[in-house]
């Protein structure tokens, strides 16, 4: 993904929601940051930063996230610039 966003709709978090989120991918550059932002049906905003790191080959890094709760949609947004190779994520308690 170049400069882009990925968005996963209708997502039902329950009421305690992950306190962090696992992804797996590959990063040829330095640093890329991806800012992972909830937007909950009640209109709450939640955005967490998360920074993957270069490597080789694909790598699974976990990240803290709070706030996502209920239900809603997730943005993975990539700024122009970044390079990174999104394999898979997942949202752990």
């Amino acid at each position: 993904l170049v400069g882009s966003e990925m968005c996963i709709r209708d997502r039902d978090f329950g009421e305690e929601g992950p306190s962090k989120i696992t992804i797996c991918g590959h990063s040829p550059i330095p640093v890329n940051t991806i800012h992972i932002r909830f937007f909950a049906e009640d209109g709450r905003e939640i955005n967490h930063m998360a920074e993957f790191t270069q490597s080789d080959d694909y790598k699974e890094v976990t990240f803290p996230i709070s706030g996502f709760t209920g239900y809603g949609k997730v943005n993975f947004i990539f700024m122009p610039g970044s390079k990174f190779d999104f394999d898979w994520f997942k949202f752990e308690a």
